[in-house]
């Protein structure tokens, strides 16, 4: 009997673990060095705690969005982008989730700044703060082709 509980037993508290430690997080191209498109209304997004409150500062403009995660723990917020320019910061911050929910987005002028938090895989701990650096804002282009598309012209008369 004791060569199955502990086992999953041990299984059992390194997922608890896990999920302790959640955070904020971010899909793989949410990161430091991303290009966003100019004058528009980009998309953020992410997980954190259940029902939390997420505080996003962007450098360009100073401006503060909040948004609320909801019972699975996503969130997502759209941020307005200035002409193109460059580099600059985007501030996350993850307050815990004793406040009731409801999403909304706010702005206002006034500046705030907050530490920088360097961590593995855009991930930090509950209440806590990440900056994502070096963000360019421009013209995104997305090419597609076959395997010729990077071919150089030298070589093509024409």
């Amino acid at each position: 009997m004791k060569r199955i509980l502990c086992p999953l037993l041990f299984c059992f508290l390194l997922s608890a673990q896990a999920v302790l430690a959640a955070g904020i997080s971010f899909p793989a191209f949410i990161s430091d060095g991303m290009v966003l498109q100019q004058r528009s209304k980009a998309s953020l997004w992410g997980k954190s705690a259940e029902n939390s409150a997420i505080t996003v500062v962007t450098s360009w403009d100073n401006k503060k969005y909040t948004t609320r995660s909801d019972k699975r723990g996503n969130w997502k917020l759209q941020v307005v982008t200035p002409a193109a320019g460059g580099p600059y910061s985007i501030t996350f911050e993850e307050a815990d989730n004793r406040i009731s929910s409801g999403g909304s987005v706010t702005t206002s002028g006034s500046t705030k700044t907050f530490g920088s938090v360097t961590t593995a895989g855009n991930s930090t701990n509950p209440g806590s703060r990440v900056t994502l650096h070096d963000i360019l804002i421009g013209e995104v282009w997305l090419c597609s082709g076959q395997s010729n598309m990077e071919m150089p012209m030298k070589g093509f008369k024409n």
